[in-house]
């Protein structure tokens, strides 16, 4: 436990440097009236339709873990749209991945749902993540490449440069997957410490109700339910992006959208994460924006509005939600 704690500071003091880092070069880089005018261009109405498009793609989220809940929540639908919500807002404002966390919390405080359970439920959506976004980005740089219309062979290097780490992705992800299904207990030595024992055969438990939960939840027709809602969510979210682009007059196509945005989600699933993902997220953005041809300080400029955007959507929802629950908590005299 001691070593697990010392790992988790290590981590977020870590990523409070990269942070510090990240965004000084950022702010070096960008000039901030480039955020502001994204803003301008794409006035209230198209905010607020970005907006919309963001929200689904969390709706759709919820979507996933009700499928995966075997539709527990069909019929109160909003109260785990209101759960996704505040484990996004943690996702993205928390470092080093401790947002991953509030999920299984969330669940066992709320509805008494065992934390190895939904643990085993987010790493089914985690792995369906990382295929069904390496599925959109290689179908993205197919179409990009049929659209070039001949051989293209910077075309082709930038599609080698973003596919490579897509696919690592998927191969950590099916390392997960296949870890969580194989047995692991001899992998805790016995001890003749009853403190040491006890703690080994408590994680030996998490570790088998895990997997138990993984092999439950990854059945072919709840697989297929929960890829296709995945897609979805990918592709929601690429409209999101490609409207930023649209409105400020960056001539791009939709795969070409698809392709830049890439690295930013392979930077999402790094364990070294930047408080509110700012740093990291913006590193993958422009890097890829700029693999396609656009400026580094417009790519990094309408990266910036784009995350903060997402930010305030996630901040206002889930700050919605917990008030609600405040309120009806003392409404009911809790």
């Amino acid at each position: 436990m001691k070593l697990l704690v010392e790992n988790r500071t290590f981590w977020i003091v870590l990523s409070v440097l990269l942070t510090i880092g990240l965004l000084w070069l950022a702010l070096e880089i960008t000039d901030l009236a480039v955020v502001s005018s994204v803003f301008e261009k794409m006035g209230v109405s198209w905010v607020l339709a970005a907006s919309a498009f963001y929200v689904c793609t969390i709706a759709l989220r919820a979507s996933r873990f009700s499928v995966l809940l075997e539709g527990r929540f069909l019929r109160n639908f909003f109260r785990l749209f209101g759960i996704v919500c505040i484990h996004q807002f943690y996702n993205h404002l928390l470092p080093a991945r401790l947002g991953e966390l509030s999920f299984p919390l969330l669940l066992k405080k709320r509805f008494g749902i065992e934390v190895s359970r939904s643990t085993g439920i987010l790493v089914v959506a985690r792995f369906f993540d990382a295929v069904s976004l390496a599925l959109v980005v290689l179908f993205a740089a197919g179409w990009y490449l049929a659209s070039l219309g001949r051989t293209d062979q910077e075309g082709s290097d930038l599609v080698l440069v973003i596919s490579l780490p897509i696919v690592f992705g998927v191969l950590v992800g099916l390392g997960m997957y296949v870890a969580l299904r194989v047995d692991l207990s001899f992998m805790i030595p016995s001890s003749r410490y009853p403190k040491l024992r006890k703690m080994g055969q408590k994680l030996d438990s998490f570790v088998t109700r895990t997997r138990e939960a993984v092999v439950r939840y990854s059945s072919f027709g709840k697989g297929l339910a929960v890829f296709m809602l995945s897609v979805g969510i990918w592709v929601l979210l690429s409209v999101f992006f490609y409207l930023f682009f649209w409105k400020t007059d960056v001539a791009l196509s939709f795969s070409e959208v698809i392709l830049g945005s890439s690295l930013s989600h392979i930077t999402q699933f790094l364990p070294v994460n930047t408080f509110g993902s700012f740093g990291t997220l913006e590193a993958g953005w422009t890097l890829g924006f700029k693999l396609i041809g656009i400026d580094l300080s417009t790519a990094l400029g309408i990266g910036i509005a784009m995350h903060v955007l997402a930010l305030a959507v996630l901040a206002a929802l889930a700050g919605g939600f917990a008030l609600a629950r405040v309120v009806r908590g003392s409404g009911s005299g809790d």
